[in-house]
C-alpha cells in the first residue's frame, strides 16, 4: 500500500516523499525494509525513543505524533566480489531527509522517463514493425517465420542458407517485432566478423528507416576500442591497466558515464564504434564500458 494512501485514513501529514509500506509494525526489534514504524506513546515508554533504531532497521516511514529531531540515516556499500559491507552513520534533521530524498528522485528522474517512453511507446510500436524492402527474397519469409516462432517458444534454432538469401534481415526483423511483443527485452547479433557486423548495423539502419525507432550500439573487443596509451603500448597485457590508478578513463567513470550516455541518447539511435570513440574522448570515459 503507499503511504499517501495509509496517511488519508489516519489524517496526518506526510513529511518527504511518498512511498510503498509493506507492513505496520508497532514493535521497533521486529521492523523490516518497508515497514511503517509507529511511534507509540504508551504508558511505560514513548515509542518515539525507537524511532531511530526503527529506520536502522530499515523502515520505509515513520508514524509520529510530533516531529522527530533527528534520525539516523546508514549509507552502504557493498562489494559483490567479496560480499563485504562498509557502513557509513550519520544523523540527520526531517528537514535534511526531505532535501536528500527530493535530490535523490531529482537524479533519477531523466533515466526514469527515458525507460517510461521505451517501455510504454517504443516498445509496443516495434510490435508491427515494416519490413524495410519492398520484396520478400525466397527462403526470407519461412525463415522469418522460423525465427519468431524459435523466440516465442525459447528455443534455439539453427538455419543454412546460400548467400545472398537475406539471412541478416530474416532474423533480425522477427527479433524485432517478438522485442515489440514483450517477448524479449534486447537483441544481441553475435557475428565472428567485423564485416558482417558492420552489415547487421546496416540492416538495422534499414529497419530505423521503414519506422522501427531502435537504438543500436556497435559493440567492440576492448583492446580495438581502448583509448589509454599505457595499455596500447602493453602489447597484449592491455587488460593490467584496465584500472583507476593507470588509467584516465577509467579513473572517475561513474562519476561522468551518466552524462556521456544522456549526450550520446540525444544525439541519434545508432552508435558505431566511431561514435562512441568520440564521446568517450570528450566525457574521458572507457569507450569499451561506455558501450556496455
Amino acid at each position: 500500500m503507499r503511504l499517501s494512501k495509509l496517511a488519508k485514513n489516519v489524517n496526518c501529514k506526510i513529511i518527504g516523499g511518498d512511498c510503498d509500506i509493506n507492513r505496520i509494525e508497532y514493535d521497533s526489534r521486529r521492523v523490516e525494509p518497508g515497514n511503517l514504524f509507529v511511534c507509540v506513546n504508551g504508558t511505560f515508554l514513548d515509542g518515539h525513543q525507537f524511532a531511530e533504531s526503527a529506520v536502522n532497521r530499515g523502515a520505509a516511514a515513520l508514524l509520529a505524533e510530533r516531529e522527530l529531531p533527528f534520525v539516523r540515516a546508514r549509507l552502504t556499500y557493498l562489494n559483490h566480489e567479496s560480499g563485504r559491507e562498509r557502513h557509513f552513520d550519520r544523523r540527520i534533521t526531517a528537514e535534511e531527509g526531505k532535501i536528500a530524498y527530493q535530490a535523490l528522485l531529482a537524479s533519477v528522474e531523466t533515466w526514469a522517463v527515458l525507460e517510461r517512453i521505451r517501455a510504454t511507446q517504443v516498445l509496443p510500436s516495434l510490435k508491427h514493425a515494416v519490413f524495410p524492402y519492398s520484396a520478400v527474397r525466397d527462403g526470407q519469409q519461412e525463415l522469418m517465420t522460423e525465427a519468431y516462432e524459435t523466440i516465442r517458444r525459447h528455443r534455439r534454432l539453427f538455419a543454412q542458407a546460400p548467400t545472398g538469401t537475406g539471412k541478416t534481415i530474416s532474423v533480425l526483423y522477427p527479433a524485432v517485432r517478438a522485442l515489440g511483443a514483450g517477448l524479449c527485452d534486447k537483441i544481441f547479433y553475435l557475428t565472428a566478423k567485423s564485416s558482417t557486423g558492420r552489415e547487421a548495423y546496416h540492416a538495422v539502419g534499414k529497419l530505423f528507416e521503414a519506422g522501427a525507432k531502435l537504438r543500436v550500439v556497435m559493440l567492440g573487443a576492448k583492446e580495438q576500442v581502448c583509448l589509454c596509451e599505457k595499455a596500447k603500448a602493453a602489447k597484449g597485457q592491455g587488460r593490467n591497466f584496465c584500472n583507476p590508478e593507470d588509467c584516465e578513463y577509467a579513473r572517475g567513470y561513474y562519476d561522468r558515464v551518466g552524462s556521456a550516455i544522456l549526450s550520446l541518447l540525444s544525439r541519434q539511435n545508432g552508435y558505431g564504434l566511431s561514435v562512441l570513440s568520440e564521446t568517450a574522448k570528450a566525457f574521458c570515459v572507457c569507450p569499451y564500458e561506455l558501450s556496455l
